[in-house]
Protein backbone atom coordinates (compact mmCIF):
# COMPACT_ATOMS: atom_id res chain seq x y z
CA UNK A 1 0.00 0.00 0.00
CA UNK A 2 2.89 2.39 0.79
CA UNK A 3 4.50 1.55 -2.54
CA UNK A 4 1.24 2.21 -4.43
CA UNK A 5 0.82 5.51 -2.59
CA UNK A 6 4.32 6.58 -3.58
CA UNK A 7 3.69 5.73 -7.21
CA UNK A 8 0.47 7.77 -7.17
CA UNK A 9 2.44 10.73 -5.85
CA UNK A 10 5.38 10.24 -8.21
CA UNK A 11 5.62 13.94 -9.23
CA UNK A 12 6.48 14.86 -5.61
CA UNK A 13 9.27 12.23 -5.29
CA UNK A 14 12.97 13.15 -5.48
CA UNK A 15 14.37 12.61 -8.98
CA UNK A 16 18.01 11.91 -8.09
CA UNK A 17 18.64 8.25 -7.23
CA UNK A 18 22.24 8.89 -6.17
CA UNK A 19 21.09 11.62 -3.73
CA UNK A 20 18.68 9.19 -2.10
CA UNK A 21 21.34 6.49 -1.88
CA UNK A 22 23.74 8.99 -0.30
CA UNK A 23 21.05 9.99 2.20
CA UNK A 24 20.33 6.33 3.07
CA UNK A 25 24.05 5.63 3.54
CA UNK A 26 24.30 8.61 5.89
CA UNK A 27 21.31 7.31 7.87
CA UNK A 28 22.87 3.84 8.15
CA UNK A 29 26.10 5.38 9.46
CA UNK A 30 24.12 7.45 11.96
CA UNK A 31 22.27 4.35 13.18
CA UNK A 32 25.58 2.47 13.51
CA UNK A 33 27.03 5.39 15.51
CA UNK A 34 23.96 5.43 17.76
CA UNK A 35 24.33 1.69 18.42
CA UNK A 36 27.97 2.25 19.41
CA UNK A 37 26.93 5.02 21.78
CA UNK A 38 24.27 2.78 23.36
CA UNK A 39 26.88 0.05 23.96
CA UNK A 40 29.23 2.61 25.53
CA UNK A 41 26.50 3.88 27.87
CA UNK A 42 25.52 0.33 28.83
CA UNK A 43 29.16 -0.42 29.69
CA UNK A 44 29.44 2.77 31.77
CA UNK A 45 26.53 1.68 34.00
CA UNK A 46 28.34 -1.51 35.11
CA UNK A 47 30.70 0.06 37.70
CA UNK A 48 27.82 2.06 39.21
CA UNK A 49 25.75 -1.12 39.66
CA UNK A 50 28.58 -2.76 41.60
CA UNK A 51 29.25 0.42 43.60
CA UNK A 52 25.69 0.27 45.00
CA UNK A 53 26.58 -3.01 46.77
CA UNK A 54 29.84 -1.54 48.08
CA UNK A 55 28.10 1.50 49.54
CA UNK A 56 25.32 -0.72 50.93
CA UNK A 57 27.98 -2.81 52.70
CA UNK A 58 29.48 0.38 54.20
CA UNK A 59 26.06 1.39 55.54
CA UNK A 60 25.52 -2.09 57.05
CA UNK A 61 28.92 -1.95 58.78
CA UNK A 62 28.18 1.59 60.01
CA UNK A 63 24.78 0.52 61.38
CA UNK A 64 26.37 -2.47 63.18
CA UNK A 65 28.98 -0.14 64.74
CA UNK A 66 26.28 2.33 65.77
CA UNK A 67 24.29 -0.50 67.42
CA UNK A 68 27.44 -1.43 69.37
CA UNK A 69 27.74 2.19 70.57
CA UNK A 70 24.03 2.32 71.53
CA UNK A 71 24.33 -0.89 73.52
CA UNK A 72 27.56 0.39 75.18
CA UNK A 73 25.88 3.69 76.16
CA UNK A 74 22.80 1.90 77.47
CA UNK A 75 24.94 -0.41 79.60
CA UNK A 76 26.82 2.58 81.05
CA UNK A 77 23.56 4.40 81.78
CA UNK A 78 22.07 1.35 83.46
CA UNK A 79 25.22 0.92 85.55
CA UNK A 80 25.11 4.61 86.59
CA UNK A 81 21.42 4.31 87.38
CA UNK A 82 21.98 1.20 89.48
CA UNK A 83 24.78 2.87 91.44
CA UNK A 84 22.64 5.96 92.03
CA UNK A 85 19.67 3.79 92.98
CA UNK A 86 21.65 2.04 95.73
CA UNK A 87 23.33 5.24 96.87
CA UNK A 88 26.82 4.36 95.65
CA UNK A 89 28.95 7.36 94.75
CA UNK A 90 31.66 6.88 92.20
CA UNK A 91 33.67 9.37 90.16
CA UNK A 92 32.91 9.17 86.45
CA UNK A 93 35.44 7.18 84.46
CA UNK A 94 37.55 8.57 81.68
CA UNK A 95 35.62 8.75 78.35
CA UNK A 96 36.37 5.78 76.12
CA UNK A 97 38.53 6.64 73.11
CA UNK A 98 37.52 3.36 71.47
CA UNK A 99 33.85 4.24 71.79
CA UNK A 100 34.52 7.68 70.27
CA UNK A 101 36.42 6.19 67.34
CA UNK A 102 33.71 3.56 66.73
CA UNK A 103 30.94 6.16 66.88
CA UNK A 104 32.76 8.59 64.55
CA UNK A 105 33.67 5.71 62.23
CA UNK A 106 30.08 4.47 62.10
CA UNK A 107 28.76 7.95 61.26
CA UNK A 108 31.39 8.33 58.53
CA UNK A 109 30.63 4.89 57.07
CA UNK A 110 26.86 5.48 57.07
CA UNK A 111 27.32 8.97 55.59
CA UNK A 112 29.68 7.71 52.88
CA UNK A 113 27.41 4.73 52.15
CA UNK A 114 24.21 6.79 51.93
CA UNK A 115 25.85 9.51 49.84
CA UNK A 116 27.41 6.83 47.64
CA UNK A 117 24.07 5.09 47.14
CA UNK A 118 22.47 8.46 46.36
CA UNK A 119 25.22 9.33 43.88
CA UNK A 120 25.06 5.89 42.27
CA UNK A 121 21.28 6.12 42.04
CA UNK A 122 21.49 9.57 40.43
CA UNK A 123 24.16 8.37 37.99
CA UNK A 124 22.19 5.22 37.08
CA UNK A 125 19.03 7.31 36.62
CA UNK A 126 20.99 9.70 34.39
CA UNK A 127 22.35 6.80 32.33
CA UNK A 128 18.84 5.35 32.01
CA UNK A 129 17.58 8.72 30.78
CA UNK A 130 20.33 8.88 28.16
CA UNK A 131 19.60 5.29 27.08
CA UNK A 132 15.90 6.07 26.68
CA UNK A 133 16.81 9.16 24.63
CA UNK A 134 19.11 7.09 22.40
CA UNK A 135 16.31 4.52 22.00
CA UNK A 136 13.91 7.21 20.85
CA UNK A 137 16.54 8.57 18.47
CA UNK A 138 17.10 5.07 17.06
CA UNK A 139 13.37 4.74 16.37
CA UNK A 140 13.35 8.12 14.67
CA UNK A 141 16.33 7.21 12.46
CA UNK A 142 14.73 3.86 11.71
CA UNK A 143 11.50 5.56 10.59
CA UNK A 144 13.47 7.98 8.43
CA UNK A 145 15.43 5.08 6.93
CA UNK A 146 12.20 3.28 6.06
CA UNK A 147 10.86 6.46 4.47
CA UNK A 148 14.00 6.98 2.38
CA UNK A 149 14.02 3.32 1.37
CA UNK A 150 10.40 3.54 0.26
CA UNK A 151 11.17 6.67 -1.76
CA UNK A 152 14.17 5.03 -3.39
CA UNK A 153 12.11 1.95 -4.19
CA UNK A 154 9.35 4.03 -5.80
CA UNK A 155 11.83 6.14 -7.78
CA UNK A 156 13.77 3.14 -9.11
CA UNK A 157 10.51 1.41 -10.02
CA UNK A 158 9.23 4.51 -11.80
CA UNK A 159 12.47 4.87 -13.76
CA UNK A 160 12.78 1.15 -14.63
CA UNK A 161 9.71 1.24 -16.82
CA UNK A 162 8.97 -2.48 -16.71
CA UNK A 163 6.58 -3.94 -14.21
CA UNK A 164 8.52 -7.18 -13.70
CA UNK A 165 11.84 -5.48 -13.01
CA UNK A 166 10.13 -2.89 -10.82
CA UNK A 167 8.48 -5.63 -8.74
CA UNK A 168 11.80 -7.43 -8.22
CA UNK A 169 13.56 -4.24 -7.19
CA UNK A 170 10.71 -3.30 -4.88
CA UNK A 171 10.80 -6.72 -3.20
CA UNK A 172 14.57 -6.61 -2.66
CA UNK A 173 14.50 -3.06 -1.31
CA UNK A 174 11.57 -3.79 0.99
CA UNK A 175 13.35 -6.83 2.37
CA UNK A 176 16.50 -4.80 3.06
CA UNK A 177 14.50 -2.05 4.74
CA UNK A 178 12.61 -4.62 6.81
CA UNK A 179 15.84 -6.23 8.04
CA UNK A 180 17.26 -2.84 9.04
CA UNK A 181 14.03 -1.86 10.78
CA UNK A 182 13.85 -5.16 12.65
CA UNK A 183 17.45 -4.80 13.82
CA UNK A 184 16.90 -1.24 15.03
CA UNK A 185 13.67 -2.19 16.85
CA UNK A 186 15.39 -5.13 18.55
CA UNK A 187 18.20 -2.88 19.77
CA UNK A 188 15.73 -0.33 21.09
CA UNK A 189 13.90 -3.05 23.04
CA UNK A 190 17.21 -4.27 24.51
CA UNK A 191 18.03 -0.75 25.70
CA UNK A 192 14.63 -0.42 27.41
CA UNK A 193 15.01 -3.83 29.10
CA UNK A 194 18.48 -2.85 30.32
CA UNK A 195 17.14 0.34 31.90
CA UNK A 196 14.33 -1.57 33.64
CA UNK A 197 16.82 -4.17 34.93
CA UNK A 198 19.05 -1.46 36.43
CA UNK A 199 16.10 0.07 38.27
CA UNK A 200 15.06 -3.36 39.61
CA UNK A 201 18.56 -4.08 40.94
CA UNK A 202 18.75 -0.72 42.70
CA UNK A 203 15.35 -1.24 44.36
CA UNK A 204 16.36 -4.76 45.49
CA UNK A 205 19.56 -3.39 47.07
CA UNK A 206 17.57 -0.87 49.11
CA UNK A 207 15.19 -3.59 50.36
CA UNK A 208 18.09 -5.88 51.29
CA UNK A 209 19.68 -3.08 53.35
CA UNK A 210 16.46 -2.58 55.32
CA UNK A 211 16.04 -6.35 55.87
CA UNK A 212 19.66 -6.64 57.10
CA UNK A 213 19.09 -3.94 59.70
CA UNK A 214 15.91 -5.63 60.99
CA UNK A 215 17.71 -9.00 61.29
CA UNK A 216 20.76 -7.67 63.13
CA UNK A 217 19.22 -5.32 65.72
CA UNK A 218 19.00 -6.59 69.35
CA UNK A 219 15.70 -7.33 71.05
CA UNK A 220 14.11 -4.31 72.73
CA UNK A 221 10.80 -2.90 73.90
CA UNK A 222 9.91 -0.84 70.88
CA UNK A 223 6.59 0.59 72.11
CA UNK A 224 6.47 1.38 75.85
CA UNK A 225 3.06 3.07 75.51
CA UNK A 226 1.41 -0.18 74.35
CA UNK A 227 3.26 -2.02 77.15
CA UNK A 228 1.87 0.37 79.80
CA UNK A 229 -1.65 0.39 78.31
CA UNK A 230 -1.75 -3.43 78.40
CA UNK A 231 -0.92 -3.44 82.16
CA UNK A 232 -3.05 -0.46 83.22
CA UNK A 233 -5.76 -1.50 85.70
CA UNK A 234 -4.68 -5.19 85.66
CA UNK A 235 -3.72 -7.36 88.68
CA UNK A 236 -0.04 -7.16 89.69
CA UNK A 237 2.43 -9.81 90.82
CA UNK A 238 5.99 -10.04 92.11
CA UNK A 239 8.35 -10.57 89.16
CA UNK A 240 11.72 -12.32 89.00
CA UNK A 241 13.81 -11.80 85.84
CA UNK A 242 16.35 -14.53 85.06
CA UNK A 243 18.60 -14.31 82.00
CA UNK A 244 21.07 -16.57 80.21
CA UNK A 245 24.50 -16.28 81.91
CA UNK A 246 27.18 -14.26 80.10
CA UNK A 247 24.67 -13.09 77.47
CA UNK A 248 24.85 -9.30 77.31
CA UNK A 249 21.88 -8.97 74.95
CA UNK A 250 19.64 -11.05 77.27
CA UNK A 251 20.76 -9.02 80.29
CA UNK A 252 20.04 -5.69 78.51
CA UNK A 253 16.51 -6.86 77.60
CA UNK A 254 15.91 -7.98 81.21
CA UNK A 255 17.12 -4.65 82.58
CA UNK A 256 14.83 -2.77 80.18
CA UNK A 257 11.80 -4.88 81.18
CA UNK A 258 12.57 -4.29 84.87
CA UNK A 259 12.84 -0.53 84.32
CA UNK A 260 9.51 -0.37 82.48
CA UNK A 261 7.80 -2.56 85.10
CA UNK A 262 9.07 -0.81 88.24
CA UNK A 263 9.03 2.86 87.23
CA UNK A 264 6.25 4.56 89.21
CA UNK A 265 5.97 7.62 86.98
CA UNK A 266 2.65 7.73 85.04
CA UNK A 267 2.88 6.42 81.45
CA UNK A 268 6.57 5.54 81.98
CA UNK A 269 6.26 2.53 84.29
CA UNK A 270 3.65 0.09 85.59
CA UNK A 271 4.55 0.27 89.31
CA UNK A 272 5.14 -3.48 89.62
CA UNK A 273 7.73 -5.09 91.92
CA UNK A 274 10.78 -6.84 90.43
CA UNK A 275 12.59 -8.56 93.29
CA UNK A 276 15.28 -10.36 91.29
CA UNK A 277 17.39 -9.70 88.19
CA UNK A 278 20.10 -12.35 87.94
CA UNK A 279 21.63 -15.03 85.68
CA UNK A 280 20.03 -18.48 85.44
CA UNK A 281 21.41 -21.35 87.53
CA UNK A 282 20.82 -25.10 87.55
CA UNK A 283 18.39 -24.66 90.46
CA UNK A 284 16.03 -22.73 88.17
CA UNK A 285 15.41 -25.68 85.80
CA UNK A 286 11.94 -27.21 85.54
CA UNK A 287 11.14 -30.67 86.89
CA UNK A 288 10.33 -32.07 83.42
CA UNK A 289 12.56 -35.16 83.10
CA UNK A 290 12.43 -35.12 79.30
CA UNK A 291 14.03 -31.68 79.25
CA UNK A 292 16.09 -31.63 82.42
CA UNK A 293 19.43 -33.04 81.27
CA UNK A 294 22.65 -31.36 80.21
CA UNK A 295 22.04 -31.96 76.50
CA UNK A 296 19.35 -29.23 76.57
CA UNK A 297 20.39 -25.54 76.98
CA UNK A 298 19.91 -24.12 80.49
CA UNK A 299 17.48 -21.38 79.39
CA UNK A 300 15.28 -23.90 77.56
CA UNK A 301 15.26 -26.23 80.59
CA UNK A 302 14.14 -23.26 82.68
CA UNK A 303 11.19 -22.32 80.44
CA UNK A 304 12.59 -19.89 77.82
CA UNK A 305 10.79 -21.18 74.74
CA UNK A 306 11.85 -19.35 71.57
CA UNK A 307 14.12 -17.00 73.51
CA UNK A 308 11.65 -15.81 76.21
CA UNK A 309 9.21 -17.52 78.55
CA UNK A 310 7.00 -16.96 81.62
CA UNK A 311 6.86 -19.43 84.54
CA UNK A 312 4.15 -19.45 87.26
CA UNK A 313 2.89 -21.92 89.83
CA UNK A 314 -0.53 -22.31 88.17
CA UNK A 315 -3.15 -20.44 86.15
CA UNK A 316 -6.71 -19.77 87.30
CA UNK A 317 -8.10 -19.94 83.74
CA UNK A 318 -7.72 -22.54 81.01
CA UNK A 319 -5.87 -20.13 78.72
CA UNK A 320 -5.06 -16.43 78.38
CA UNK A 321 -7.47 -14.41 76.21
CA UNK A 322 -6.12 -12.42 73.25
CA UNK A 323 -5.23 -8.81 74.07
CA UNK A 324 -8.33 -7.38 72.35
CA UNK A 325 -10.59 -9.47 74.65
CA UNK A 326 -8.62 -8.91 77.89
CA UNK A 327 -10.32 -7.23 80.89
CA UNK A 328 -9.34 -6.14 84.39
CA UNK A 329 -9.98 -9.64 85.81
CA UNK A 330 -7.45 -11.52 83.69
CA UNK A 331 -4.53 -13.12 85.61
CA UNK A 332 -1.41 -11.01 86.07
CA UNK A 333 0.71 -13.42 84.00
CA UNK A 334 -1.73 -13.08 81.06
CA UNK A 335 -1.59 -9.29 81.30
CA UNK A 336 2.23 -9.40 81.35
CA UNK A 337 2.34 -11.80 78.40
CA UNK A 338 0.09 -9.50 76.32
CA UNK A 339 2.07 -6.41 77.38
CA UNK A 340 5.40 -7.94 76.32
CA UNK A 341 3.92 -8.99 72.99
CA UNK A 342 2.46 -5.50 72.38
CA UNK A 343 5.80 -3.84 73.20
CA UNK A 344 7.65 -5.85 70.55
CA UNK A 345 9.85 -7.80 73.01
CA UNK A 346 7.94 -11.08 72.43
CA UNK A 347 5.07 -12.52 74.45
CA UNK A 348 6.66 -15.71 75.75
CA UNK A 349 4.98 -19.09 76.36
CA UNK A 350 3.61 -19.73 79.88
CA UNK A 351 4.99 -22.78 81.75
CA UNK A 352 3.91 -24.12 85.14
CA UNK A 353 6.22 -25.02 88.06
CA UNK A 354 4.37 -26.25 91.21
CA UNK A 355 7.44 -25.47 93.33
CA UNK A 356 6.94 -21.71 92.90
CA UNK A 357 5.10 -19.54 95.45
CA UNK A 358 1.74 -17.96 94.61
CA UNK A 359 1.54 -14.58 92.83
CA UNK A 360 5.13 -14.78 91.56
CA UNK A 361 6.06 -14.66 87.87
CA UNK A 362 9.44 -15.63 86.48
CA UNK A 363 10.52 -14.06 83.20
CA UNK A 364 13.10 -16.39 81.63
CA UNK A 365 15.25 -14.72 78.93
CA UNK A 366 17.35 -17.03 76.76
CA UNK A 367 19.50 -16.49 73.71
CA UNK A 368 18.12 -14.26 70.98
CA UNK A 369 16.73 -16.26 68.06
CA UNK A 370 18.46 -15.58 64.73
CA UNK A 371 16.43 -13.49 62.26
CA UNK A 372 13.94 -12.47 64.98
Amino acid sequence: MIFAHLLQNAPSLPTDVSALETSISALERAISALESEVKAWESSSGPWEYSVWVFTFLVVVGVAMELWVIRHEYRDEMEAWALAHFGVLRSPGRPSATKLRVEVGSVLLITIGVMGELGAGIEITSINGVLRGKSAELRSKNAELRSKSDQLLALVTQQAGEAKDSALIAKASAKAAGIAASKAQKKADEVENKAADLLTKYTAAEKELEATFMRTRPRMMQDNKKFQDALKGKPKADVEILFKPEDEEAYMLGAEIRARLTDIRPDLGAGWTVSILRPLTESDTLSDKQLNHHGVPLALRSGAWHGLGLVVKSLSVSHCPPFWLADENEPAVCALQNALMQSGAGGGQITFDPRMPDNVIKIIIGQEESGH
